[in-house]
């Protein structure tokens, strides 16, 4: 059975009235596929992933952290390709807490199953 949905940018996710983002890449776990519209997502997502660029790695690392985090997005992660790394934040039902990777791997709690394989992850920073 599918566990759920992955999206990309550009696909606007509005979190509240005031509050609308483009992420990176997103996860909508199929319990909660009724945030999902034509036009956008309405709620916060499982999982957002943003991958930082200099002139965005502030914003990521503080204003959408502090977004996701109201919001009650399950797992954020935040990827600097530049340093071939990633913060795992994890909500723990009032904020996110930051979680370890073991050094080879990362196990998802937004999405079951999902192993993420960090070394084969980093072979593809290599080019950069």
């Amino acid at each position: 059975t599918r566990s759920g949905e992955v999206f990309d940018a550009p696909i606007d996710v509005v979190l509240t009235d005031e509050d609308v983002v483009q992420p990176d890449l997103l996860f909508i776990s199929t319990g909660r596929a009724g945030i999902v519209t034509r036009e956008n997502i309405r709620g916060a997502p499982d999982l957002v992933v943003e991958i930082t660029s200099p002139s965005t790695a502030r914003i990521d690392r503080e204003q959408k952290r502090a977004l996701y985090e109201r919001a009650g997005v399950r797992e954020y992660w935040i990827v600097v390709p530049e340093r071939k790394a990633i913060t795992f934040l994890r909500h723990d039902g009032a904020r996110f807490i930051e979680v370890e990777a073991a050094p080879d791997r990362f196990e998802s709690q937004a999405i079951p199953g999902f192993v993420l394989d960090l070394p084969r992850l980093r072979a593809v920073f290599e080019p950069w």
